[in-house]
């Protein structure tokens, strides 16, 4: 697993589509850093980028990264290797490209701005590791579709169509749900709805460490009342484990007895 983590690790790191991603990131950050200039404020506004960006970004260049090494993928199996080390090598090498761009396009601004001598260091760090973890979950998410499905453009709208569920969708069928049950105590169903969406969960864990509670919305207000700032924490920490999980075990289910 080790040489094909390095060739696909290389290789992506060279991709002018992962550079640009990260060119993406630096940009952004650089720019409302330079216009807010007020720490707390810009990582409120970078919160955003972070949930819905990283991935819808990570969806497409996953997709786009898994349909072009199929074929190569197809000659590495007729030697003799691992299936499980060959998939989880380029899980692995397009995770860790991703999230190295992702730390360098926003990290390194604030770094320079000298967020870790503020009061904001501690939200920051909260800011890169949802980012992290968004990338790890969405990687798994989108070589599990390219698995899945043969036809290219189907592969990426499905994609598209899962990072729009998570979004978008998820927040208008919650609130269709609580209007149409409000008559009837939607507390338990608000922390199970909670995990049941990563962008809901790092939403949750990075508002509630803003100590912005008019943001927290009704699944995070739920949260916190019940389990508390820590409990609250715990909770995110194992949704955060089953979203790392499941897409990745499919991959690698799918990928078992997939025949090239």
């Amino acid at each position: 697993m080790r040489k094909i983590l390095q060739y696909g690790f290389i290789d992506l790191l060279r991709s002018k589509w992962m550079i640009g991603y990260g060119i993406v990131f630096f940009c952004l950050t650089s720019t409302i850093l330079y216009l807010i200039g007020d720490f707390k404020q810009v990582i409120i506004s970078m919160m955003y980028l972070v949930l819905y960006l990283i991935p819808l970004l990570s969806m497409v260049l996953g997709i786009m990264y898994g349909y072009q090494i199929r074929e190569y993928i197809a000659w590495v199996l007729s030697h003799p290797v691992s299936r499980r080390n060959v998939f989880m090598g380029y899980y692995l090498s397009l995770s860790l490209v991703l999230i190295i761009y992702f730390l360098i396009g926003m990290g390194i601004p604030f770094l320079i701005a000298g967020v870790l001598h503020s009061s904001s260091a501690s939200a920051f760090a909260f800011l890169m590791l949802a980012g992290i973890v968004l990338s790890f979950i969405v990687s798994g998410m989108a070589l599990w579709v390219v698995f899945g499905f043969d036809h290219k453009l189907l592969g990426l709208g499905m994609g598209l169509f899962i990072w729009l569920v998570m979004a978008v969708l998820y927040d208008v069928f919650f609130l269709i749900a609580v209007i149409a049950f409000q008559d009837y105590p939607l507390e338990v169903f608000a922390i199970v709805a909670s995990i049941l969406n990563p962008v809901d969960l790092s939403r949750i864990l990075l508002i509630s460490h803003l100590d912005i509670s008019a943001l927290l919305g009704y699944t995070g207000a739920v949260i916190k009342s019940s389990f508390g700032t820590y409990g609250g924490l715990i909770w995110i920490c194992a949704g955060y484990l089953i979203w790392l999980i499941i897409p990745v075990w499919r991959y690698m289910h799918i990928t078992s007895k997939k025949d090239f």
